[in-house]
């Protein structure tokens, strides 16, 4: 047997097992498209009353719906998305939910701070796919006080047609943390589906999403393997997988500067910086929010006058040397008027 009918043969047992699938001990049960105390979710209310752009969604005639798929999008206009344990924790509900909905094995994940990748197995993509963005985007623009998309669309998909692009493209997601400097091993890193072939190790995430575990036991048997793949993927990335969003990511977290001393003449208290432990001085964007947070001491940034808007981000800019795109992104400002204010 070779290793495309080993895939063949993989995906029929995935298929049985979804069927006999439970929801996890704890994991809120939600409409589709629902979120907490509403009967449902009209077609404009995901997307700011244009249901052209719900169309965009699913893109469903354009796109593959059965097979194992590499699934990624990001923050719309590339802002950070998640801030808070719950903003993580209800996706993974609202993922749960909607692979439950659709009969999807999700094998792999990661949430990073503005976008997210997904490894699923699904007859039915576009479908999942709409029931998980819309009903978290209800969920996030309710709680944030926003309106219009969270996430950009249509997302990004690609089909995967063999084992060894299933291996490449699982590692390439466990991966995104430490390839973003964000932490030195994927263990290290709380929201990625990691954790989830650690026996005897309690997984916060598992609460909220339930993994198939089919796939990575297929694929690597034990975490032992699974930790010496990670190690030799990370040696030499590219020799495994050419990804699309990889050379684009290295610019994104490429070169830094060095943290700002305590008296740099702006006015505003500094506070230090935990950085990552890759030795990579340009701050995550994690840190650039938790800073933007200090400045503002509780204070809502539409609470600030002109003046003092322009200062906050500047001094984000100056003191922890916050690039433009993370400055737009926490702040939710396009990225042209980033630039304007700082040039002045």
């Amino acid at each position: 047997m070779n290793r495309f009918e080993n895939l063949v043969g993989l995906a029929r047992k995935v298929e049985e097992s979804v069927k006999e699938r439970r929801l996890p001990v704890g994991a809120e049960v939600m409409s589709v498209v629902a979120g907490p105390g509403s009967a449902g979710v009209k077609a404009g209310d995901a997307t700011d009353g244009n249901s052209a752009e719900l169309d965009r969604y699913s893109n469903a005639l354009s796109r593959e719906q059965s097979g194992f798929f590499h699934v990624w999008f990001r923050g719309n206009n590339r802002f950070n998305v998640f801030y808070e344990f719950e903003d993580f924790s209800r996706f993974l509900i609202c993922c749960n939910n909607a692979a439950f909905k659709y009969k999807t094995a999700v094998s792999a994940f990661v949430l990073m701070d503005n976008h997210v990748h997904l490894q699923v197995y699904t007859n039915c993509l576009s479908s999942f796919m709409s029931s998980l963005l819309i009903s978290y985007n209800r969920w996030y623009n309710k709680k944030w006080d926003l309106k219009g998309r969270v996430f950009g669309c249509p997302f990004s998909s690609c089909k995967i047609y063999t084992w060894d692009i299933l291996e490449k493209n699982f590692l390439y997601i466990l991966t995104n943390p430490v390839r973003a400097g964000i932490c030195a091993d994927a263990g290290e890193y709380q929201w990625s589906s990691y954790h989830y072939m650690k026996k005897g190790y309690f997984n916060p995430s598992a609460k909220f999403l339930t993994i198939n575990p089919l796939i990575q036991e297929y694929l690597f048997g034990s975490q032992k393997v699974l930790d010496s793949r990670l190690e030799i993927y990370l040696e030499d990335p590219d020799a495994f997988l050419d990804e699309p969003e990889y050379e684009e990511e290295k610019r994104e977290h490429g070169a830094g500067i060095q943290a700002a001393s305590e008296d740099d003449g702006t006015g505003l208290e500094l506070i230090p910086l935990k950085f990552n432990q890759m030795n990579i001085i340009k701050p995550t964007d994690s840190e650039v929010a938790k800073h933007l947070l200090f400045l503002l001491r509780g204070r809502n940034l539409k609470e600030l006058d002109k003046q003092e808007y322009v200062r906050v981000l500047k001094t984000l800019k100056k003191q922890i040397n916050a690039s433009c795109r993370q400055i737009a992104s926490v702040t939710h400002e396009s990225y042209a008027y980033i630039l304007r204010i700082l040039k002045d």
